[in-house]
């Protein structure tokens, strides 16, 4: 309070006001009040909090009228009337989180212009508090009067999220029902104050009921409403009775008259006096599973940016015109499946012949890709694929709109706690648009070797042997194809299938309107020379294939989706992400005491930088710290540090540690160096539990990892645990990718009071956020790794510009300031020779 006073008046009319709608002001006024009746002040004293009585008063008074629809006009934080200044940055949580520029006002400028989210006057940052206070009072009115029953949406989204099949519960086409809209579902504005309507005409045949028409989330509701239904046939309609504002409509009772089909026409309305990226979905229930749902979007975003202008031409040459933004030229094309993407750039306040010249050379032509479209696809039997698997592949398909994809949210200048998940989702979907690009350029002719069995050297030697009618394929690499290569890396690391085309000796002739059948064959293994494919057996018995033979065949490598769906998984499954982006305004302190700096217990080869991180890792869960980084190059020991901080957490009898890992060897490592010896000297309770993904073959893992592993009796195959496993081990070792199985289990957040992950330099934000499902604000968080080491590779320039390749450690590493206690560097390095350093 003292603070908003220092700031004017008007300022602090605003934060009271802010305070009186979140519900914190009546304890500040039952305060004041004691102490104005208590004992005497001195005058100076009793003069403010009068007038701070007063303030209070006043303020719930105007916050009362307001509700009550006298002051929102004059507080309509859209409107140009009465505004002076820029409008405030969003994402804000609370008007106290807005700012004076410090460089502004010490210098009279600031580099970052009209772009800076910091107030450069005071009278700008009180109009801003006074901005936030109406926004605030806008939604209070809206949520006190719209008439919806949350309960429905809230259960219908939790069970489409928690399906195995989410298809089932929401799909965007249903039997039976026709669906028209007009105009298109993605719309794109220039204009800060816009209003979009669209229609949807829904033609059911035969004739069902409609019970209910909803809008789905609470992101943007106050921005979407139903404005009009009818139904009858398709020349009569009759209106139902829609109250204003609504975002559920209840219905089932429209007499169809025995008419053999029944047409609904539905109105969605759209305002906004802001610029943004808005999304919605509508789901309409005619009573039956799955609802019907259909998704709308709309971009308002400043024509002060850069333009392209860009048209997909489809396989059949049809035409589809849209728009996208960027906010710098890029010189990237995109390919989408089988569509060819031409790029024209257009600026439109000072067009440039250089830019447009540049823009014209971008035209990629791609080799055609096979889907279902073109060519009858044959799956490969059996299929291993997990039910929660087939329902990520599901869930998140590219959107058809590139539309969807080039929102405000990727072109913001950074990752922030309210563009967190969106621009994620969406530099995902463009990072996997590339890779498809990239490996479009592979698509071989080859002599394709059928063998019935082959042997492999090695460390994962070993003969094997095709059975159930199954053969093995076997080509060799050319030079192209190698893990120099940008392609030939992605085929080599992120390929587990491909197509297969047969090439006829003679050219046959097609009859029309037959597909051409292709045959999915999974990547059995992979050499420095040759890759080895696992043919099914209804590809083997109908091409006629024989051990011993060869055979020309055409191969489209299939990108393998599954790790970039778990990473839109493990983005959904953040549901507080504040954890993600730690409150620095205020230094922690790390308890430190003579019996915890020289505790006996404390392995005597710790250096003091190490033994400062222990110290860290280990204070009490009382005492909230933001995530702990230990960052150092290799050989400084930060496996080693995290080894002995695991032993003394250990001694907390609550305690439960998961330890992730990007890679299979560094899990490994923790078992067969530090905890097996650690368990094999008399501590029971250290005894880990090692998840392995199921498809591991058992005979490539260490024999002493083994002990700490869920194998099946037969000792062929990884089992996944369950939560009867977890719960009887204090120490979970997993990767990156495995730690998903652990949020299926039903476990809770904080059920792990500890988790440390290792190798954190070396993976996405997207990737390492999965373990940190299981985390709340009191989980000790813990990051080691080498900030200055390579980055994970992106294919998409246009992602790699918004630092999808960023990993979490470095990210916070450069949010923390210099000497933040919970940033920790190791500097002594003991796998380096003096006399090469």
């Amino acid at each position: 309070l003292g603070e908003g006073l220092a700031k004017g008046e008007d300022a602090f009319r605003a934060v009271l006001c802010c305070m009186q709608l979140k519900g914190k002001l009546q304890p500040v006024s039952t305060i004041l009040a004691k102490s104005l009746t208590g004992e005497s002040l001195n005058g100076m004293v009793t003069k403010d909090l009068t007038r701070l009585k007063t303030l209070l008063s006043e303020t719930e008074t105007a916050t009362s009228n307001a509700l009550s629809g006298y002051h929102v006009e004059d507080l309509d934080e859209g409107s140009c009337n009465g505004w002076h200044f820029r409008p405030p940055p969003r994402g804000i949580t609370s008007s106290e989180e807005y700012t004076l520029c410090k460089r502004f006002l010490e210098q009279g400028i600031c580099r970052y212009g009209a772009q800076c989210t910091s107030a450069h006057s005071q009278e700008e940052l009180a109009e801003w508090q006074k901005r936030y206070a109406s926004r605030l009072i806008k939604l209070k009115q809206q949520n006190e009067n719209k008439q919806l029953s949350g309960s429905y949406m809230e259960t219908l989204i939790e069970k489409w999220m928690n399906s195995l099949s989410p298809e089932k519960v929401l799909s965007e086409c249903i039997e039976g029902v026709k669906v028209e809209h007009n105009p298109d579902l993605s719309v794109t504005v220039s204009t800060k104050k816009s209003h979009q309507t669209w229609t949807f005409a829904l033609t059911c045949k035969p004739a069902r009921m409609l019970y209910r028409v909803a809008l789905l989330y609470d992101a943007h509701r106050p921005h979407f409403s139903i404005i009009a239904i009818s139904a009858g046939d398709s020349t009569t309609q009759v209106s139902q009775e829609v109250p204003e504002n609504c975002q559920e409509w209840i219905g089932g009772k429209m007499a169809q008259n025995g008419l053999d089909h029944y047409v609904y026409k539905v109105g969605i309305a759209f305002n906004t006096e802001i610029f943004g990226t808005f999304r919605q979905t509508i789901v309409f229930d005619f009573g039956l599973e799955p609802v019907l749902m259909q998704r709308v979007m709309i971009d308002a975003a400043s024509t002060e940016v850069f333009f392209f202008r860009y048209m997909y031409v489809s396989l059949n040459r049809k035409v589809i015109r849209t728009t996208y933004r960027v906010s710098q030229p890029s010189a990237q094309s995109l390919c989408y499946y089988g569509f060819h993407l031409v790029l024209v750039l257009c600026y439109f306040f000072s067009p440039d012949l250089e830019y447009l010249m540049h823009a014209k050379q971008q035209l990629v032509t791609t080799a055609k890709r096979w889907d279902s479209s073109s060519k009858t696809i044959i799956d490969f039997e059996p299929n291993e694929t997990t039910d929660l698997e087939k329902s990520l592949l599901i869930r998140y398909q590219i959107p058809l709109s590139a539309d969807q994809l080039f929102t405000q949210s990727v072109l913001d200048k950074s990752l922030t706690k309210s563009n967190y998940q969106s621009r994620l989702h969406d530099l995902l979907y463009i990072e996997e648009i590339a890779q498809y690009k990239e490996i479009s350029k592979f698509n071989l002719k080859v002599q394709l070797q059928i063998l019935a069995s082959f042997m492999l050297t090695g460390v994962s030697g070993g003969a094997k042997y095709a059975q159930n009618g199954q053969l093995f394929g076997r080509f060799k690499l050319t030079e192209t194809l190698s893990e120099d290569t940008l392609a030939g890396r992605l085929v080599m690391t992120k390929v587990n299938a491909v197509y297969l085309l047969p090439v006829p000796k003679q050219k046959l002739v097609q009859t029309q309107g037959t597909k051409e059948k292709v045959y999915e064959a999974t990547i059995e293994e992979k050499t420095k020379e040759y890759i080895f494919l696992r043919l099914s057996r209804e590809c083997c018995e109908e091409l006629n294939l024989r051990p011993d033979c060869d055979t020309q065949v055409e191969l489209q490598f299939q990108l393998n989706r599954l790790p970039l769906c778990e990473m839109h998984y493990a983005l959904d499954r953040i549901k507080d992400n504040g954890v993600l982006f730690p409150d620095i305004s205020m230094t922690p302190t790390i308890p430190w005491s003579p019996n915890r700096q020289w505790d006996e217990q404390l392995d005597p080869r710790l250096n003091a930088k190490q033994k400062e991180a222990v110290l860290a890792i280990t204070t009490p869960l009382a005492i909230q710290l933001p995530p702990v980084l230990i960052i150092g190059p290799y050989g400084t020991g930060k496996t080693f540090t995290l080894a002995q901080a695991v032993k003394h957490i250990l001694q907390q009898q609550e305690a439960r540690i998961l330890i992730c890992t990007h890679s299979n060897s560094a899990a490994d490592l923790y078992i067969k160096d530090y905890l097996h010896p650690y368990v094999e000297a008399g501590n029971p309770q250290a005894r880990p539990l090692r998840v392995y993904f199921r498809n591991r073959w058992v005979k490539t893992v260490h024999p002493v990892v083994h002990q700490y592993c869920l194998i099946s009796s037969a000792h062929s195959t990884f089992q996944m645990p369950q939560k009867e496993d977890i719960l009887k081990h204090r120490v979970v070792v997993v990767t990156l990718n495995t730690s998903q199985y652990l949020c299926q289990l039903d476990l809770e957040p904080g059920f792990f009071t500890h988790i440390l992950l290792d190798e954190a330099a070396q993976a996405m934000e997207c990737e390492t956020i999965m373990p940190l499902a299981l985390a709340t604000q009191n989980t000790r968080i813990v990051l080691a790794g080498d900030h200055m080491q390579l980055s994970p590779f992106v294919y998409s320039e246009f992602a790699r510009e918004r630092n999808l390749h960023v990993s979490l450690l470095d990210r916070l590493y450069e949010h923390y300031p210099a000497e933040f206690p919970c940033r920790i560097l190791l500097c002594e390095n003991y796998r380096s020779h003096e006399a090469i350093i």
